[in-house]
């Protein structure tokens, strides 16, 4: 999965990252792989946190206006702070590589997952790859779907997700499974 959405990225980076400016040359390979490592640890992140509904929307295709999103709204924050951390670059600068490359990414990452001739990105795929392979036994494309599509989670209690992504029970603040699968999937990408 990673490959396939940092060729997205890399797609979308020529005029947000390569011809900017703002972006030192020296920089501009490595702000593309942090940026495709942010958006992987940005949905595992929201995922553990309780919103897992919200991952499942968005990457179901019923996320709604993606600048409203509040998946893209806390992954856009961590990356202007990360971008601006790493790579000094200025508030205003990270504010505009980031306003310029992820809504696109994004929304061709959903297209993608959600077209069924386009065997890139799958649900299921993309749930196994963020839970460490813990949702396998899930038919997790047929609660994205039913999610996606403001259905809820047809009865299926999404607290079983939210612990494989480390996040624990959200309502009882049983956070035993913390730690494990996220330090480990942290760990693939060098955070």
């Amino acid at each position: 999965m990673f490959e396939e959405l940092l060729k997205l990225v890399t797609d979308n980076a020529q005029d947000a990252v390569i011809n900017n400016q703002e972006v030192p040359n020296e920089h501009n390979e490595a702000v593309t792989q942090h940026v495709t490592s942010s958006i992987i640890d940005g949905l595992k992140s929201h995922a553990a946190s309780g919103g897992i509904e919200d991952v499942m929307k968005l990457i179901g295709g019923g996320g709604g206006d993606l600048n409203t999103n509040p998946v893209m709204s806390s992954m856009s924050g961590g990356l202007i702070d990360s971008l601006m951390s790493k790579f000094g670059l200025s508030q205003g600068a990270a504010g505009n590589v980031i306003s310029s490359m992820l809504p696109g990414i994004i929304s061709k990452f959903v297209g993608q997952t959600n077209d069924p001739n386009n065997s890139s990105f799958d649900i299921a795929g993309i749930f196994s790859h963020l839970t460490g392979g813990q949702s396998n036994g899930f038919d997790i494309a047929s609660i994205v779907k039913q999610v996606a599509g403001g259905g809820g989670a047809g009865g299926f209690d999404l607290s079983q997700i939210t612990k494989m992504f480390g996040g624990g029970d959200q309502g009882s603040g049983d956070n035993s499974g913390a730690g494990g699968i996220m330090d480990g999937l942290k760990g693939l990408f060098g955070n």
